[in-house]
């Protein structure tokens, strides 16, 4: 999946921001809160996608609290990933 801008417009961007690997979630910070999506994801191989919305993500979360230590452990990995580019530039 490439993962690309939305621009103001509405259209998208043709900037890549990255290509997200087999299993990897694409925009789901979107999930945690009230604000648009920030990217779109276009296939470049044929792809099975599972769309979850923020409610449906919730009553999971919900009926399995162990789920959000998973989440939290992931968002970390993010935040650790983009400090260490932060730091390297």
């Amino acid at each position: 999946m490439r993962v690309i801008t939305d621009s103001e417009d509405g259209g998208l961007d043709p900037s890549v921001w990255g290509v997200a690997p087999r299993g990897r979630p694409v925009d789901d910070i979107a999930l945690f809160g009230d604000q648009p999506r920030a990217a779109s994801a276009i296939a470049v191989e044929p792809t099975v996608l599972l769309a979850l919305s923020p409610e449906h993500f919730r009553r999971m979360v919900l009926e399995d609290p162990a789920m959000s230590f998973e989440v939290f452990r992931a968002l970390s990995a993010r935040i650790r990933r983009f400090d260490e580019a932060m730091q390297v530039q």
